[in-house]
C-alpha cells in the first residue's frame, strides 16, 4: 500500500463520517458509467472510483443472476474511496474494464481494507464466468490467492470487455477503494513499500535500542543481601513443658515483620545507615533543563517517601523446611554492597530480638492472667468452703453422709428399747412376787395372833393386774387402750384395798401386829423389793431416754432427704469452683514453666543459618532485559510510525489524487527544479 493510497483513503474516509449520505452520496442514481480501457504498455495502476456502480442488498439475500439482472437498480459511484460507513447492508459493486490488446492481460485487483468480513468477486468474459473469490478477514489466510495483507485477486482479462462484480458485507464500515494493478508494477511498489517501513523501523529500532543500553549503564547497580534465619524448635519436649505461644510460624512472622516495619523502626534503620538521604536532591536532568532556561520544580521528597523507599527494599519470605526446622529469608537492596549487609545483618538481629520478646512478653501475659484468675478462683472457693462449712454445723446429725449411721443408731436404740421393756417387765414380775411374799407374811401374823386367817381376792387380784400391766408396758406404749384400762382397774382396787383395811382396824386388829412394817416383819424380803423398785424406775427412765433418742434419731432420717438435696446443691457449686482452681493452678505452674523457659532461650527461637552475604554483583538492572525491552519498543514504534504514516500522511504524489479529493481540474503539474542540469537531467 503506497503513502499516497492511504492518505487518499484516510481523506475519504474524513470526508464520509462527517458528511451524511443526504448531503453528499457516493452514488449518483444514473447507472451508466465508462469502461476502464486496458492496454499491455499503459498505466500499472489505475483507480476504480467513479467508474464503478452500487446495488445495495438490505437483506444480504440476492444472488449473482439477480444482482445482473437488475441493470435499473445499479447507481454509479461519484467517489473515489466509497465509504457507506457502518452498516449491516450487502453492497454490489460492478464496473468493466476493456482490453484493447490482442492477448489477454494478467491484473491484479486490490482492496486495501483488510478488515471486511465477506469479500466475493466475480469475473464475467463475454457473459462467462472466468473466476471467482471468496475471501474476508474470517478466512485463513493461507487460502489467499496472493499473501498480501490487503485483498489482492489476480485476474486474466480476455480481449475485448471483461466484467467485475464484487459482494462486500460486514459488520463495520463498508468501503471500496478498488485498484487496478499490473503484477509486475504491483511487486515493485510493494517491495518500495516495505523498504520504506523496514527502514523505519530499523532506525526506531537502533535509536531504542541504544537507548536503552545506555540508560542500562546509566542506571545505578542494585545490590541484594540475603540471610536465611532457622526456626529452631523447642529444646525441652513438649510433653514436659507445654508453650503458652502456639501462634503457626507464619503468623508470628508476619506480626513481627509488621513491628519491624512500624515507623520508628524504619526511621531508626534509615538513620543509622544514612539510608536515601541523597534521594531528596534533584536529579541530573532538573540541573540540565533549568541551565537551558527550563524550569521544572522537581517532586517534593518528604520523610514519608524516604521510608516508604526504605520499606520497600526489606523483604521477608518463607523458604520452607529446612534441616530440623522452617526457615525464612531476609534480604535488603541497596547501591552500596557493604551497607547492604550492615542492614541486612541488622535486620535478622532485629528479628531474633522482636521474637524473643513477644514470646516472652507472651509468656508473662499469660502467667499474670492465670495468677489474677486463679486468685479469683480461690476467693470463690473460699467461700463456697465457707457455705459448706456452716451446712454442716447447722444440720450436724442429720447429713446425708450420716444417715447410714443414723440408720444404724435408730435399730440400735429399738433393740434397746424391746430390752429395756423386757427388763422392766421381769422387775415388776418379781416386785409382784416379792409384795405377794410380803401379804402371805402378813396373813401369817394375823392367824398367829389369834385370828382368822384373812383370805383377801382384791389383793389377789390387784397382783394379778399388776402383772399383766408390767406385760403390757413391755410391749405397748402408756396410751395404749389396755394399759389405760390396766392402770385404772388397779388404782381401783387399791382404792378398794385401803377401804378394807380402814374397816379391820375399826374391828379390833391386834395394835401390836398392826404396828409392824413390812421392813420389820421380813426385812430381807422388803430389801430385795427396794431394789426392785429401783430397778424398776432406773429401766423406766432408761426406756424414757431411749425413746426420746429414737425420737430424735427418726426425725434426722426424715429430715435428711431434704438437707441432701440442698447439699447436693451446695456441694455442686463447691466441686465447680474446687475443679476451677485445680486447673487454673495446673495451668499457672505450666505457664512459669513456660515463662522460665522463655526467659532461658530453651524455647522456639531463631537462630542465624546462612549469615548476611556481601554482594559482589548487581542483581539489577537486568542489561540485557532492558536491550531486550529497547528492541521491542523500537520495533513497536517503527510499526506505529508506519501505520501513522501510511494513515495519516495527506501527501498528494498524482494529479488525479488530487482531482479526486478536491473535485477540480488539474491544469498541470510543476516538476520538481534540481541545482544543476545534471541533476535535473536524472531526475527527469
Amino acid at each position: 500500500m503506497h503513502l499516497k493510497s492511504l492518505a487518499l483513503l484516510l481523506w475519504a474516509l474524513a470526508l464520509t463520517l462527517w458528511t451524511p449520505l443526504a448531503s453528499g452520496s457516493p452514488v449518483a442514481p444514473d447507472a451508466s458509467f465508462p469502461a476502464i480501457e486496458l492496454a499491455r504498455d499503459g498505466a500499472g495502476r489505475i483507480e476504480v472510483g467513479a467508474r464503478m456502480g452500487v446495488l445495495v442488498d438490505p437483506s444480504g439475500s440476492l444472488s449473482l443472476e439477480q444482482a445482473r439482472s437488475a441493470r435499473q437498480a445499479w447507481q454509479v459511484i461519484t467517489r473515489l474511496s466509497p465509504n457507506f460507513g457502518f452498516t449491516q447492508d450487502a453492497h454490489w459493486f460492478r464496473f468493466q474494464m476493456d482490453n484493447r490488446d490482442p492477448q489477454a492481460l494478467a491484473r491484479f485487483i486490490e482492496l486495501p481494507i483488510p478488515f471486511l468480513d465477506d469479500v466475493r468477486l466475480y469475473h464475467f468474459a463475454g457473459n462467462v464466468l472466468q473466476v471467482q473469490y471468496a475471501l474476508g478477514d474470517e478466512q485463513p489466510y493461507a487460502q489467499r490467492v496472493v499473501r498480501h495483507r490487503n485483498f489482492i485477486m489476480p485476474v486474466q482479462l480476455a480481449p475485448g470487455t471483461n466484467e467485475i462484480y464484487l459482494r462486500l458485507a460486514s459488520t463495520g464500515t463498508i468501503e471500496a477503494p478498488l485498484r487496478i494493478w499490473d503484477p509486475v508494477q504491483f511487486h515493485a511498489a510493494s517491495n518500495d513499500e516495505n523498504l520504506v517501513q523496514g527502514a523505519v523501523v530499523g532506525i526506531l529500532l537502533v535509536i531504542c535500542t541504544g537507548f536503552a543500553v545506555a540508560t542500562a549503564f546509566r542506571i545505578n547497580p542494585t545490590y541484594r543481601s540475603t540471610t536465611v534465619i532457622l526456626v529452631e524448635k523447642q529444646q525441652i519436649p513438649e510433653s514436659y513443658v507445654t508453650p503458652t505461644d502456639r501462634t503457626p510460624f507464619t503468623q508470628r512472622l508476619d506480626t513481627i515483620r509488621q513491628q519491624i516495619m512500624s515507623r520508628q523502626n524504619l526511621e531508626m534503620i534509615a538513620e543509622e545507615f544514612n539510608l536515601y538521604r541523597n534521594a531528596a536532591t534533584p536529579s541530573r536532568i532538573y540541573t540540565v533543563l533549568n541551565n537551558l532556561g527550563i524550569h521544572i520544580k522537581p517532586p517534593a521528597f518528604s520523610k514519608e517517601d524516604r521510608l516508604a523507599m526504605v520499606g520497600k527494599d526489606i523483604e521477608a519470605k518463607i523458604i520452607g523446611d529446612r534441616g530440623s526446622g522452617d526457615a525464612f529469608s531476609i534480604s535488603f537492596s541497596g547501591t552500596d554492597p557493604f551497607v547492604t549487609m550492615q542492614v541486612t545483618t541488622r535486620l535478622a538481629s532485629f528479628f531474633i530480638e522482636e521474637n524473643l520478646k513477644s514470646r516472652e512478653e507472651y509468656a508473662e501475659g499469660t502467667s499474670d492472667f492465670l495468677a489474677n484468675e486463679l486468685a479469683i478462683a480461690k476467693s470463690e472457693l473460699e467461700s463456697q468452703e465457707k457455705a459448706v462449712r456452716a451446712f454442716k454445723e447447722k444440720y450436724m446429725g442429720s447429713l446425708p453422709e450420716q444417715l447410714d449411721a443414723n440408720l444404724r443408731t435408730l435399730d440400735r436404740l429399738q433393740s434397746e428399747l424391746q430390752t429395756g421393756n423386757v427388763e422392766l417387765k421381769t422387775a415388776e414380775d418379781r416386785k409382784l412376787l416379792l409384795q405377794a411374799q410380803l401379804a402371805q407374811m402378813s396373813n401369817a401374823d394375823t392367824v398367829a395372833s389369834g385370828g382368822a386367817p384373812v383370805n383377801n381376792p382384791r389383793a389377789q387380784e390387784l397382783a394379778r393386774l399388776q402383772a399383766e400391766l408390767s406385760n403390757l408396758l413391755a410391749v405397748y406404749k402408756d396410751t395404749y387402750p389396755d394399759v389405760v384400762f390396766t392402770k385404772q382397774r388397779i388404782r381401783e382396787l387399791r382404792g378398794q384395798l385401803s377401804q378394807s383395811e380402814a374397816v379391820g382396824d375399826a374391828a379390833g386388829q391386834p395394835d401390836e401386829l398392826l404396828a409392824l412394817s413390812p421392813q420389820e416383819r421380813s426385812p430381807e424380803i422388803y430389801n430385795n423389793l427396794m431394789i426392785v423398785n429401783s430397778q424398776i424406775q432406773t429401766l423406766r427412765e432408761r426406756i424414757t431416754s431411749t425413746r426420746k433418742q429414737i425420737k430424735i434419731f427418726e426425725r434426722r432420717v426424715e429430715e435428711a432427704p431434704a438437707n441432701e438435696q440442698k447439699f447436693a446443691d451446695l456441694r455442686r457449686d463447691y466441686d465447680i469452683s474446687l475443679a476451677n482452681y485445680q486447673a487454673l493452678l495446673g495451668k499457672k505452674l505450666s505457664a512459669n514453666l513456660a515463662e522460665n523457659l522463655e526467659k532461658r532461650q530453651k524455647g522456639e527461637r531463631f537462630t542465624v543459618l546462612d549469615p548476611a552475604n556481601l554482594p559482589e554483583k548487581a542483581y539489577k538492572p537486568k542489561k540485557f532485559i532492558i536491550g531486550l525491552i529497547g528492541v521491542g519498543v523500537g520495533v513497536g514504534l517503527g510499526v506505529v510510525l508506519v501505520l501513522f504514516l501510511e494513515f495519516l500522511s495527506p501527501v498528494f504524489r498524482r494529479p488525479e489524487d488530487f482531482e479526486d479529493v478536491v473535485q477540480l481540474k488539474v491544469l498541470t503539474t510543476i516538476p520538481e527544479f534540481s541545482k544543476t542540469p545534471l541533476e535535473g537531467s536524472k531526475k527527469r
